[in-house]
């Protein structure tokens, strides 16, 4: 006489089988509940971008004390909305000056004046086009009148600046 139960399979009760869920289930719920009710905590924050310390020689190049004049550089980091846009954000240069955008970044940027990609005065007065990480651009102010131009980056419309031609 045989069993019905005489195959391979190790069979287990239901209440050992509701067990076992409850220990894999239970913490992936709690899991996922921090995961959605903090998740404004973890999205508001910019990544940490580093900068070099000052030596005993005096302070690094990288630092915004040691800025070049005619010169806007884009910091690591200027990508993510909340860090420094552009170093200096406020510049002001004579008429005629020529004036060298770096990217520092390791994403593309560009310099292109307007308040922002939408406005009526987008790139009329100078546009970089792309900058790619580690490179630079130029931007001849003597086709520019003398004023307060605003500029912004047109991959990232949050990173702005202002550029002030003097005659």
């Amino acid at each position: 006489m045989t069993s019905h139960d005489l195959n391979d399979i190790t069979r287990t009760s239901p209440a050992r089988m509701a067990k076992g869920l409850a220990f894999v289930i239970i913490p992936m719920i709690i899991t996922l509940y921090l995961s959605f009710t903090l998740w404004h905590f973890t999205s508001s924050f910019p990544p940490m971008i580093s900068v070099p310390k000052p030596t005993a020689a005096g302070p690094s190049a990288a630092t915004p004390s040691a800025v070049k004049p005619n010169t806007i550089t884009i910091p690591a980091g200027a990508s993510v909305q909340g860090n420094p846009p552009y170093t200096p954000a406020t510049l002001t240069v004579k008429k005629g000056d020529v004036i060298t955008v770096t990217n520092a970044d390791t994403a593309p940027h560009t310099s292109t004046s307007g308040s922002d990609p939408s406005a009526a005065d987008n790139g009329k007065a100078w546009d970089t086009g792309l900058i790619m990480p580690g490179k630079s651009a130029k931007i001849n102010t003597a086709n520019i009148a003398p004023g307060e131009y605003p500029f912004h980056c047109t991959v990232h419309p949050y990173m702005k600046g202002t550029l002030t031609v003097k005659a």
